[in-house]
């Protein structure tokens, strides 16, 4: 019976110590996060660490996150750690509007990176978790401008590059130009006479000849012509 009731006694005192330190961890949370709003009000460094205690805080634990990747964001190499936090914020949290505003500055560190197309999907999950969310609407609209002026730009540069090529070309044509100026020119080639063809020259020389035998085949009749023509005698009646 003493042993039983010595058990009991220790675990009650078990229990009993086991209650003081959750509740002392809770405190020391929620004490981390107060000192890191007023270290970063402050612009003391320090914060972020101060913030990463209150993460253990079983209901405040979101929002020490959340505060902690915004401390983080205002450091030069701290936007990807930022962003972890944010994602912490909106997992733990059930309340809309941290969801809302930790997708928001999820949103403006891809931004600050020239990320836009990450940072407009972004704003577009922070509307989602709380449409009347001003600056989330406001930042989209920015974020959609800066995409236009992107292609836009792109484009021009396309052009650009298009006309430069156009442009080498011509001068390449141009000096090919110049290059083959003071050459001689190329002769044509002489026609190839085709076997058992008659070449033009030839041809003009057996017209020749043919003409010249016709001149004297001509001649030689006229004068054949000319001994049997019989003389006109004029007989004296």
């Amino acid at each position: 019976m003493s042993q039983t009731r010595s058990f009991l006694m220790l675990l009650g005192i078990c229990l009993i110590g086991w209650s003081s330190v959750y509740g002392q961890n809770e405190f020391e949370a929620k004490q981390a996060i107060i000192d890191g709003v007023a270290a970063y009000r402050s612009g003391e460094s320090g914060a972020d660490s101060l913030f990463a205690q209150g993460e253990s805080h079983p209901e405040l634990g979101s929002l020490a996150a959340y505060n902690r990747g915004r401390s983080l964001m205002d450091q030069e190499e701290g936007l990807a750690d930022a962003r972890k936090a944010f994602q912490r914020a909106i997992q733990d949290s059930g309340d809309s509007m941290i969801q809302a505003d930790a997708w928001h500055n999820t949103g403006n560190s891809l931004l600050m990176e020239q990320d836009i197309d990450g940072a407009i999907e972004s704003y577009k999950s922070a509307l989602r978790a709380h449409p009347g969310h001003d600056a989330a609407r406001y930042n989209l609209a920015y974020a959609m401008r800066m995409k236009d002026q992107e292609q836009e730009q792109e484009q021009e540069q396309d052009q650009e590059q298009e006309q430069d090529q156009e442009q080498d070309q011509e001068q390449d044509q141009e000096q090919e130009s110049k290059d083959g100026e003071g050459q001689p020119e190329e002769q044509p080639a002489p026609p190839q006479q085709v076997e058992g063809q008659i070449s033009p020259a030839d041809m003009e020389r057996i017209l020749e000849s043919l003409e010249r035998e016709e001149g004297d085949i001509q001649a030689k009749l006229r004068r054949e012509k000319g001994k049997g023509q019989k003389s006109k005698i004029e007989k004296d009646w």
